[in-house]
């Protein structure tokens, strides 16, 4: 008999989920129409349904309320949902609000709970003032740690952003860390005299992991879902449906990021080389490293567009893009610097290493036709290292660029160096350290 009323009250427990999951994302939904107040005001009405549920103890022998536990949980996902569809700003006032609402709530039971007497406006009777104490302490409680738990959310949820791809594991980590922590917190808060407390923290925990994971995948089917139905976000231009997964600062950031990139190899571009080789010099330089610039030109590339057409062109240039991404350092920076020319910089790498690198570059690069890419390719590169071909951004570009004509005119398919090295002798070495020297002591 006890295990069907547990089966039994583990199916309330979910058919809660799922109504409280799917009203915030109907009233989330509907925001466009309705505003935002509905889904806030529902929310402060969970608040007091948690205090009503939650306040009184557990039931069948838990130590706390599922249904507080649903409720807490809810108003959660709801913060969340605000963050990755609208902003963190939004969110954050949404907790705040919610956190007020609870701190006032309580002060009216504290209030109405120490009335002499019966209030003419009160039709029924009215709590004791120990009991509109315990329901005020809980609530100030939980608005508490409701409003930490959405701060920590979200920055777990952001953390997560870039290193996990899967909604889903990013707002299961966020939510289940969030939710063992309140657990932890609320036992100390207001557990402490519960008899077995250990075993009522495990319980506890286990329900909020149990609940996380089923609202984590609510929220991950929905956000799929969205990207499809909700024309006003899933109408941004600027990445796709990507977009439609992240909140407005989340969107810039990545805008960002993608204006740095090539549209056709995904490769970086030829802006951010502009910006990025400078300060890759500069550091180099402040921490007295070798770094190395290789200029990657294909041959007859301009004979594939004309004989084999553009789309056989840009297979091959997407062919070359994912050869050099597969076969260089995660440090090393690869660019698409205009047409069939690429652009490596190599951190921590002097001329020796790089031309090894460039050989092997070169090789990779010496492709036979395909029925992916109609055409033979080949490469030729030019090599330049600092310091020995030149302290400055210029200088080491136009060393590499001009080897790399000149690997153009002695027949192409090859790597073009400084052999012998740019500082073969002492009178070279002294002069690049005195340049050095004088780039240190000019003024900022």
């Amino acid at each position: 008999m006890s295990v069907n009323l547990d089966l039994i009250q583990l199916g309330i427990l979910s058919a809660q989920a799922l109504a409280l999951a799917l009203l915030v994302i109907s009233l989330f939904a509907a925001r466009r129409w309705l505003g935002i107040a509905p889904l806030c005001m529902s929310l402060a009405v969970l608040q007091q349904a948690q205090a009503l549920t939650g306040h009184g103890g557990g039931v069948a022998g838990l130590p706390v309320s599922p249904g507080a536990a649903v409720f807490f949980t809810a108003s959660l996902f709801a913060v969340l949902l605000i963050y990755i569809r609208e902003d963190g700003r939004e969110a954050g006032k949404l907790a705040l609000g919610l956190a007020v609402a609870n701190a006032v709530s309580a002060l009216v039971m504290v209030v109405v709970g120490f009335q002499p007497g019966q209030p003419g406006a009160l039709l029924v009777e009215g709590p004791g003032a120990g009991e509109a104490l315990g329901n005020a302490r809980f609530l100030l409680v939980s608005g508490a740690l409701l409003l930490l738990g959405s701060l920590l959310m979200v920055a777990v949820y952001r953390r997560l952003d870039g290193v996990v791809r899967s909604p889903f594991l990013r707002a299961s980590a966020a939510l289940v860390g969030v939710l063992a922590l309140d657990a932890v917190l609320f036992a100390g808060l207001l557990m402490r005299q519960v008899p077995g407390l250990g075993w009522a923290l495990g319980v506890t925990i286990l329900a909020k992991l149990v609940l996380a994971l089923f609202f984590a995948a609510t929220l991950a089917v929905y956000l799929r879902l969205a990207g499809r139905v909700e024309p006003a976000v899933a109408s941004d231009r600027l990445a796709g449906r990507a977009l439609t997964h992240l909140s407005y600062r989340e969107k810039f950031e990545l805008a960002r990021r993608e204006l740095r990139r090539d549209a056709l190899t995904g490769l970086y571009n030829r802006g951010y080389f502009d910006e990025y080789f400078p300060d890759a010099m500069a550091r180099a330089e402040l921490e007295e490293r070798p770094i190395s610039l290789l200029l990657v030109d294909l041959d007859h590339f301009k004979s594939v567009n004309d004989r084999f057409g553009h789309a056989a062109g840009d297979a091959a240039l997407r062919a070359v893009a994912d050869a050099l991404l597969g076969h260089l350092r995660p440090t090393d920076r690869i660019f698409r610097y205009g047409g069939e020319e690429f652009a490596v910089v190599l951190p921590d790498t002097g001329p020796q290493d790089a031309r090894r690198v460039a050989e092997r570059v070169r090789a990779m690069l010496d492709m036979p036709a395909s029925a992916a890419v109609p055409a033979a390719l080949s490469a030729t590169i030019g090599v330049a290292s600092a310091p020995e071909d030149g302290l400055t951004p210029d200088a080491l570009f136009a060393a590499a660029d001009a080897r790399l004509y000149q690997g153009k005119r002695e027949g192409r398919n090859r790597v073009v160096d400084a052999n012998p090295p740019s500082p073969s002798n002492p009178a070279v070495v002294l002069s690049i350290e005195q340049a050095r020297r004088a780039r240190r002591l000019q003024p900022c």
